[in-house]
């Protein structure tokens, strides 16, 4: 009995070391888990190095890849687009607020003997001032009347403008989820030249545009510039073109935080992993733009081509003296576009100031991608839509008179396109040299 009492005591003792020695080894190491983690970020392993180049190869690499993908990779397929369109839809409304009245008299040279003799007309029509629509005189259409109330280039040799724009793409796609708020600033100037009808110009912007990622923690800030000519021709009454083609340059900060899950215990905080990268392209835009007019009411149509090839270069994503090279990403977009607008040429001009004329108008443009980079996701994780086409409603005023001053002010909505939306309100000043 007691041999057998003393022999089951060294047994306690010795199962109870050896559990301390376990508990021990196991501390300090759950400790420099927590201060790894807290000086480097675990999207920076070498396991998700690996992950990137090889592939994901269970659930969990699934998660990690989707928790630590850097949101220009994620969503740029989308952001590219996202870039451009401001500045289209700003250039298609400055377009279309110089094709909106018909033959473009405004565009024809002073010297021009015929035009002096349809002016002499005109002027002879105004004095008797008997039986005329409002605003318009026998001799002439309603979009030859607004002609002669927008900017009267033929007076003017430089037509300068300044827009500004803002707007807000959003991806409610929770494995990509975003808001954004994007400004883009724009100048531009231009003349008639060579021949009748033909407007010849030039413009450059800046974007500011702010991303925050809620699925990866992190976001994306992008100053860019473009930078390119622009040139509308005006074929006659009912139909005119143009044509833009700018380059692309600028740089977006990336920044990808650590998910809570990765803090070991729940002890500390993992700091955010950041990395910049430069960015170049080009885009190109063709229109079509018909016109219409019954009475002060008018209709406008556009058939649309627009083409966005943009180059993200790798960077180093790197957080606590530890890094990742992303590599560099292409992305390219080619799209279509239908657009109609109604518009009411307001003859007697606002109250009390006449000599200032309103065009309100309402505008509907469906856009479908021809060819689009679809939104990647890893393996196992829902995929993005990655639909299509949209529909963007527009709405506005477009203002001008006699005097050297015209502008317009247009709100927009996107929507249609699935799991995405977006706002836009842009303002434009021109100002005839």
């Amino acid at each position: 009995m007691k041999s057998a009492a003393f022999g089951s005591r060294p047994v306690g003792v010795l199962l109870f070391l050896t559990m301390a020695a376990l508990v021990l080894s196991v501390v300090p190491s759950s400790a420099q888990a927590s201060t790894v983690s807290m000086d480097i970020n675990p999207c920076l392993g070498g396991s998700y190095y690996m992950m990137m180049m090889l592939g994901p190869s269970n659930d969990e690499d699934d998660k990690k890849l989707d928790e630590c993908e850097p949101a220009t990779n994620g969503l740029f397929p989308m952001f590219n687009i996202n870039l451009v369109r401001p500045i289209m839809d700003m250039l298609n409304s400055y377009f279309g607020n110089h094709n909106v009245g018909g033959p473009p008299a405004a565009y024809r040279r002073a010297d021009n003997n015929e035009a002096k003799r349809a002016e002499l007309a005109r002027w002879i029509d105004r004095q008797s001032g008997t039986g005329m629509p409002a605003g318009v005189t026998p001799r002439e259409t309603t979009g030859e009347a607004i002609q002669r109330w927008i900017q009267p280039l033929r007076d003017s040799q430089v037509n300068g403008w300044f827009n500004t724009t803002w707007s807000s793409p959003r991806d409610d796609h929770r494995p990509t989820r975003y808001d954004s708020d994007i400004w883009t600033l724009t100048m531009g100037a231009d003349m008639p030249m060579l021949v009748d009808g033909l407007l010849v110009g030039i413009f450059g912007s800046f974007t500011n545009s702010d991303v925050d990622s809620t699925f990866n923690n992190g976001g994306v800030e992008s100053k860019l510039g473009t930078i390119g000519p622009y040139f509308s021709y005006t074929l006659n009454e009912f139909l005119a073109f143009d044509v833009t083609v700018a380059g692309v340059f600028g740089q977006h900060e990336n920044t990808v935080g650590a998910p809570p899950a990765t803090t070991p215990l729940g002890m500390g905080s993992s700091p955010k992993a950041r990395g910049e990268q430069d960015v170049d392209g080009f885009f190109i835009s063709m229109n079509a733009n018909g016109n219409y007019w019954i009475g002060n009411w008018g209709v406008q149509g556009r058939l649309g081509f627009l083409h966005s090839d943009m180059e993200t270069d790798s960077f180093a994503l790197a957080s606590g003296g530890a890094s990742v090279r992303i590599p560099s990403r292409n992305n390219e977009i080619t799209q279509i576009s239908l657009a109609t607008q109604i518009n009411y040429f307001m003859a007697q001009g606002l109250p009390y100031c006449e000599a200032v004329k309103a065009l309100p108008f309402f505008r509907i443009t469906w856009n479908y991608d021809l060819d689009h980079d679809n939104i990647q996701l890893p393996f196992g994780v829902p995929q993005h839509p990655n639909d299509d086409d949209e529909v963007v409603l527009g709405w506005g005023v477009s203002l001008f008179g006699n005097g050297p001053f015209s502008g317009s002010l247009e709100a927009g909505r996107t929507v249609a396109r699935k799991e995405f939306e977006s706002w836009m309100v842009s303002g434009t000043v021109s100002y005839a040299f």
